[in-house]
């Protein structure tokens, strides 16, 4: 009896062996899973029901929703807890599996190990828009402690907010330490939205999100391109710093780092204002967007052909596959203020979000993407704005910033994006 016991052990130990690996072998899934989790219906009956929070490895199975794992031979005999811990594997996730004897019954999860293997880095770039300082309310529909605990950034060091997190890896937020992060605190970015949409849908078990915040509002395509152009209050270059931070994190010893996503938003200093108002050196010339006739290429193609070399230059070092996704201005950007007359920018502005929009046309440039705005509030059409003259219709803060559940929509729009490269 003893014997017949131990053997009937080495055999469901083998099953589930045998299934973990078939499960991970995605040249030859199991059918009779695809077929099980088509078909989501519940009978009190069941012996197992199981219930995914993300599968990476199958998005095509159904999740946030118990599915019977009865008909599933391979799983025949075994406890209900192996069926979680089946379906963990399976699906390569990060989060728990959730599974239950039947209906009406206690249920228990399968916890992945907590060991961390390596980062999946994003890097957040360009200007105010990308910084975040989305104002008024806002709900991103998957914000969770389960997800956002796996989702970090870079700190920073701010000596007027008193902060001393340079070099350290942090929990992320949903505005992130830019170059002014902590001056902003209560704004809305779209990193965030972006991050954990990835984090459900392509994080690996094992794995983390780490977000790489380098954005500085009010900042011109000039002092990313140049490396002579300093950054905030004459700091390191916007590019310099950024590139720095990227390497720091990839190298990261003990971990297999990996870059997966590029997200710019600039373009709006270039459309108001000169680039000699932005750390412009005397020996550069001066491309202001209500002086097209300054003897420089028209201002929007010097811009474009800045964007392209910050682009490839960052691919270059960090990856030729890595995606870019860049984020037009807000419908609200009308007019700007230039003295004490309201200057309308609108055709100008179009002028840009069409260079952006046709970028892979004059340059080969792959597994890029331009994410329309149509449709998206700025502060001052939601009610909030920085000071209280900005909700005046013309006036330039409140309409050039998108508000707070703008940026979560940006967010959504580039996973919805990123998810077709």
């Amino acid at each position: 009896m003893q014997s017949q016991r131990l053997k009937t052990v080495v055999v469901l130990s083998s099953t589930v062996f045998a299934l973990l690996i078939g499960f991970t072998n995605c040249a030859k899934p199991f059918a009779s899973v695809k077929r099980l989790l088509a078909d989501s219906s519940l009978t009190a009956a069941s012996p197992c029901q199981v219930r995914l929070k993300s599968c990476p490895a199958h998005p095509e199975w159904p999740l946030n929703e118990w599915v019977e794992s009865r008909s599933l031979e391979a799983l025949d005999g075994l406890t209900c807890d192996a069926h979680a811990a089946a379906f963990a594997k399976a699906c390569d996730t990060p989060f728990p599996v959730t599974s239950r004897a039947d209906a009406g019954g206690s249920v228990t999860e399968f916890k992945p190990t907590g060991e961390i293997k390596g980062y999946d880095v994003i890097v957040v770039a360009g200007q105010s828009n990308a910084t975040g300082v989305g104002r008024g309310p806002f709900a991103d529909e998957l914000t969770a402690p389960e997800v956002d605990g796996l989702i970090f950034q870079t700190g920073r060091n701010y000596a007027v907010c008193d902060t001393q997190d340079e070099g350290l890896i942090v929990p992320a937020k949903d505005y992130l330490k830019h170059w002014d992060g902590c001056l902003n605190s209560n704004y809305i970015g779209f990193g965030m939205a972006f991050a954990r949409r990835y984090t459900l849908n392509r994080l690996r078990a094992n794995r983390r999100v780490l977000l790489i915040p380098t954005a500085l509002g009010g900042s011109s395509s000039l002092q990313w391109y140049n490396p002579s152009v300093p950054g905030m209050n004459g700091g390191p270059n916007l590019y310099v710093d950024m590139a720095a931070r990227t390497r720091t994190a990839l190298a990261l010893p003990g971990l297999s780092n990996k870059p997966v996503a590029f997200l710019w938003a600039q373009g709006e200093t270039e459309i108001t204002t000169c680039d000699s108002q932005s750390g412009s050196p005397p020996d550069i010339p001066s491309i202001c967007a209500f002086d097209l006739n300054a003897g420089a290429p028209p201002v929007r193609e010097q811009w474009r052909i800045r964007l392209t070399e910050i682009f490839t230059r960052f691919r270059t070092e960090f990856g030729a596959e890595i995606p870019v996704l860049t984020v037009g201005f807000t419908p609200d950007l009308q007019f700007w203020r230039v003295g004490n007359v309201d200057t309308e920018v609108v055709v100008l502005k179009n002028m840009y979000m069409s260079e952006l929009r046709t970028l892979p046309s004059k340059v080969p440039f792959p597994k890029y993407s331009y994410i329309e705005t149509t449709g998206l509030t700025s502060n001052r059409e939601a009610g909030f704005s920085i000071q209280p003259e900005e909700l005046d219709f013309n006036y330039d803060e409140g309409r050039v910033h998108y508000s707070a559940a703008a940026q979560i929509e940006i967010g959504r729009r580039l996973w919805t994006s990123f998810k077709g490269l």
